[in-house]
């Protein structure tokens, strides 16, 4: 992590690719990429005013990832909205480690 790895679980809209010399490494994943990209943006900037809107908008998208019960919790869109990979940066409890840049 100190490098600038991510090494938990990938987030909503990455996948970890194998490649050689570096080990697994974060990448985009379409089309849930764009999805997040979108609820980001429209929540900036007022197009979604609530974590509920987002949410809304979240239940419309088929591929955005549900519970075991097939919904979507407004916890789950508040962990996208706060996780801080999003941002560029990497941190972990688990590890100490705080706001470093990815």
């Amino acid at each position: 992590m100190k490098n600038g790895y991510w090494v938990h679980n990938a987030p909503i809209g990455y996948v970890y690719k194998e490649i050689k010399g570096r080990g697994k490494v974060l990448f985009l994943d379409p089309p849930l990429d764009g999805i997040v990209r979108e609820a980001f943006e429209g929540y900036a900037s007022g197009h979604f005013r609530t974590v509920a809107e987002v949410k809304r908008f979240s239940e419309t998208v088929l591929d955005f990832p549900r519970s075991k019960a097939g919904r979507i919790t407004q916890q789950r869109v508040v962990d996208v909205l706060t996780h801080p990979l999003y941002t560029g940066h990497i941190c972990s409890d688990h590890y100490g480690i705080q706001w470093l840049k990815g």
